[in-house]
């Protein structure tokens, strides 16, 4: 059986419309419509089961950063009953930025990740055919 991306199909139905009676013209829609069911259902499963990934990994990111800012707070109130010495305060000030910069990071990779779901969920069937362009053998396969 021919492989084709859905959008081909459909502008296949469109380009062939003309042509084909009604029985025909209708069949060629279940099919594609049974395709972008079956993309969609694809595009839901993917995007649970990112959104569940992303959600603990955020959790976490917002931890190390309430940690961070603890920290923070902690190295202020001992600097400033003079409890450490300022070397030591220089040294820990900046691995608590380096922290807060990575968590920060982090933040903003799930962000961008939470836009490229967001697209799927947009357009699952775009997303299911772009899918497909990149793994050719994942492409639908069709009766005509």
């Amino acid at each position: 059986m021919p492989k084709h991306l859905i959008a081909d199909a459909k502008a296949m139905l469109e380009a062939e419309l003309p042509t084909l009676n009604d029985y025909q013209a209708n069949e060629f829609r279940k099919a594609i419509e049974e395709k972008e069911v079956e993309a969609k259902a694809h595009a839901d499963a993917f995007v649970q089961q990112r959104v569940a990934a992303l959600l603990a990994d955020r959790t976490e990111a917002l931890k190390q950063l309430t940690e961070a800012r603890d920290a923070y707070d902690e190295l202020a109130s001992e600097a400033k009953e003079g409890r450490i010495s300022t070397a030591d305060a220089s040294s820990r000030l900046n691995q608590l930025t380096q922290r807060q910069l990575q968590s920060e990071e982090r933040l903003a990779r799930i962000a961008k990740q939470a836009e490229i779901l967001a697209a799927v969920e947009e357009d699952p069937v775009a997303w299911a055919d772009e899918q497909a362009r990149r793994v050719p053998s994942t492409m639908p396969e069709w009766g005509f």
